[in-house]
């Protein structure tokens, strides 16, 4: 974390009782945050830093903020190192959110215009932002429609056009009902409704603005916050059991796309990345001498470069055999030598994508005779559960698979039939 670590006397030269003691970003940035050190006896610290605001007409100014920065200098270190990457990552929109000192006088809104606000302001990356506005222009903002079961009347309900005030529970139980009845557009030439998880992704994305126009005085409490939907079981991605199993169906894959495709499967099965890492890794992310790789680029959904998913997603990875030899063959092969350029690349030479790596994986299977299909993202699911297998923990797992919170991890790890029946084998029988 870039800082600078030179005393100064106190605010503006002056010896108010005040003294900043050091910085947390670049010299002169416009949003480097500032250490204070409010009392010497009492260890009193706060941390200062100005912060982009955009107003309701789209304008943007840069205010003052402060925050408490605890009565350590250790604690005021590490809340400082939070609000730098909250605001760096955010482009100087996010810090610390502040503490509202005056009344707000409010303005009539509908939940369009709030939730507007909200997309304007969220700090995200922009296909994230994008993936929020879709899901809110298809089934939230527009008019829903669905048949009363027990009267048998069409109702109707329209979220987006109401005032954010006039909303209550009983008009988000209305919503959930009619966007059940919708029929998943996505489905072609079928007429089949929403799913309950994608039900469930449309109420998170309203409770989150909705809790955001609680936070900025736009509404007292938030009316969705009891909602729930039902989720009937979960769909759990497919994994290769075994390694042999996945060397099995890359033979497949290797005889139908004349082994195009060979060294970035074995990389994805043997680094556990994500398809858009694999897609974005350039060649001087890739240390062969050190024996590791560096994750750090991705791409969005609409194919643009981007950064990783989160901070925990970027570090360097150890190289397996397997894959350091893939990686190898590749670069022996690419005749781009840039440091920017990618490793990997479709029979064709475009971009990899998750449906050229599903396409392959349901023929390699099917051909295989698996007897089930395994994604792009069941190879990640591969690479955890292997790890599992060869008795490695799950907290070493966790860092492998690159996730913040090990709940996150444990999803990832399944038993097998043939562990169930070790498992079971271990019970002791009757003397």
């Amino acid at each position: 974390m870039p800082r600078t670590s030179h005393h100064l006397q106190g605010i503006d030269g002056g010896h108010t009782g005040a003294q900043a003691i050091d910085h947390i970003g670049p010299p002169r940035h416009p949003h480097r945050v500032t250490i204070m050190r409010l009392a010497r006896a009492n260890e009193t610290y706060e941390l200062r830093w100005r912060e982009n605001v955009r107003a309701d007409d789209g304008a943007v100014t840069r205010i003052r903020r402060s925050a408490p920065g605890g009565n350590s200098k250790a604690s005021a270190y590490a809340r400082a190192e939070k609000v730098w990457r909250n605001l760096d990552r955010s482009g100087g929109y996010h810090g610390t959110p502040p503490v509202a000192a005056v009344q707000i006088t409010r303005t009539v809104r509908t939940l369009r215009q709030v939730a507007q606000l909200w997309l304007a302001q969220h700090p995200g990356k922009p296909a994230t932002v994008e993936g929020y506005e879709a899901m809110l222009r298809v089934g939230t903002w527009p008019e829903l429609t669905w048949t009363d079961p027990r009267t048998g009347r069409t109702r109707r309900v329209e979220l987006g056009t109401m005032p954010i005030e006039d909303i209550r529970p009983a008009d988000i139980n209305q919503w959930t009902t009619a966007l059940a009845a919708k029929p998943d557009a996505r489905r072609k030439g079928q007429t089949v409704p929403l799913s309950a998880a994608t039900i469930h992704a449309h109420l998170r994305v309203l409770k989150a603005y909705l809790n955001w126009a609680v936070a900025h005085g736009y509404l007292d409490t938030n009316p969705a916050a009891h909602a729930t939907v039902t989720l009937h079981g979960t769909r759990t991605p497919e994994w290769f059991r075994t390694p042999a199993d996945f060397w099995t169906v890359l033979d497949h894959i290797d005889h139908a796309h004349d082994n195009a495709l060979h060294d970035a499967f074995v990389a994805a099965a043997y680094l556990g990345l994500r398809v858009n890492e694999l897609a974005a890794l350039q060649r001087d992310d890739v240390d062969l001498a050190g024996k590791r790789v560096h994750i750090r680029h991705n791409f969005d959904k609409k194919r643009r470069p981007s950064t990783v998913k989160s901070e925990e997603s970027e570090t360097w990875m150890p190289l397996h055999p397997e894959a350091e030899a893939a990686l190898r063959h590749t670069l022996d092969q690419t005749p781009d030598a840039s440091p920017e350029a990618l490793v990997f690349r479709g029979p064709r030479g475009g971009i990899i994508t998750s449906t050229l790596i599903n396409d392959a994986l349901t023929a390699g299977c099917q051909a295989a005779g698996l007897g089930y299909r395994v994604t792009a993202h069941g190879l990640r699911h591969s690479f955890a559960n292997w790890l599992k297998t060869a008795g490695v923990p799950t907290r070493d797992i966790q860092e492998a698979l690159r996730h913040r919170d090990q709940r996150t991890t444990a999803t990832y790890l399944h038993t097998s039939d043939g562990e169930k029946t070790r498992a079971i084998n271990l019970l002791p029988s009757r003397q």
